[in-house]
């Protein structure tokens, strides 16, 4: 069963306990760069979800669907009690995502996580209160549940992933913050976001924190771009049985070339 909450002002409140056995959807309209909130779909532990719009591109609503229970491929650290299912209409923008917790030391343990598949789950944080924590600079929106990370490994946690251009090429980093039972990355490029996906390494760009807690930032040059195209990236975890996890997708639009300037002489007749 959905519940569907029409009103599109934030002004729902629960005194006592919310029980919610399905789900419960609130839908807001984007206009612009904004923070949304969603009314009972993203209130939990006093505390809300919310979506700040910082870049809107064609983005022009946002629907929000909670889940009370686990989700359906949630591993140990994910098994948090309650995902959300946050599907945009539109693309090219991008998000700071809050998600509400009950997490203990927050600082330490909670991560804001988005299913990218199966059983893999892309984690991150940026910032964290006692009740909620923040994952900055998003460009892609699916499944999400608050991970903590008290309750079992994330085998690799993202702090960011993003792609740049300098001069003549684009320069992807990431940094991680766990690297448990990670052998390295494979890394990919592509003119789209669905592909086609061509693997710039040539065979795994090894981890540098192999089997700890601690992270790493990493840096690849991209030389073999051209002016006024958009690339997309897209990164991946090689755990140490093989095991692909999926950790991020970002792009970039490198500048058009600038035309050689012209050098123009009179003509001289004889």
């Amino acid at each position: 069963m959905t519940l569907v909450e029409t009103v599109s002002a934030d002004n729902v409140t629960v005194a006592g306990t919310l029980t919610n056995s399905g789900t419960i959807r609130k839908t807001q309209s984007v206009s612009g760069a904004g923070s949304k909130t969603f009314g009972l779909a993203g209130r939990y532990n006093g505390a809300d979800l919310s979506v700040n719009v910082t870049t809107q591109g064609s983005l022009s609503q946002l629907q929000v669907d909670r889940v009370d229970s686990n989700h359906p491929n949630a591993v140990a650290a994910t098994q948090t009690g309650r995902y959300w299912s946050i599907t945009p209409t539109g693309s090219s923008y991008t998000i700071d995502l809050t998600l509400p917790h009950n997490v203990s030391t927050p600082g330490t343990n909670a991560y804001v996580c988005r299913n990218t598949g199966g059983t893999n789950w892309m984690c991150g944080r940026t910032s964290a209160t006692a009740n909620t924590v923040t994952r900055t600079e998003l460009t892609t929106l699916s499944d999400w549940a608050v991970g903590d990370s008290s309750k079992g490994p994330l085998a690799v946690r993202l702090a960011n992933f993003q792609a740049t251009v300098a001069g003549h090429q684009v320069v992807v980093t990431w940094e991680t913050v766990s690297e448990l039972d990670v052998q390295g990355f494979h890394l990919y490029r592509a003119e789209s976001a669905a592909g086609p996906w061509q693997r710039l390494d040539a065979g795994l760009i090894p981890s540098a924190a192999p089997g700890s807690a601690n992270g790493h930032t990493y840096a690849f040059s991209d030389r073999d771009v051209q002016g006024g195209r958009t690339y997309w990236y897209r990164l991946e975890a090689v755990d140490l049985a093989g095991g692909i996890q999926a950790l991020g997708l970002t792009s970039v639009t490198v500048r058009p070339t600038a035309a050689a300037p012209r050098l123009w002489l009179p003509w001289v007749g004889w």
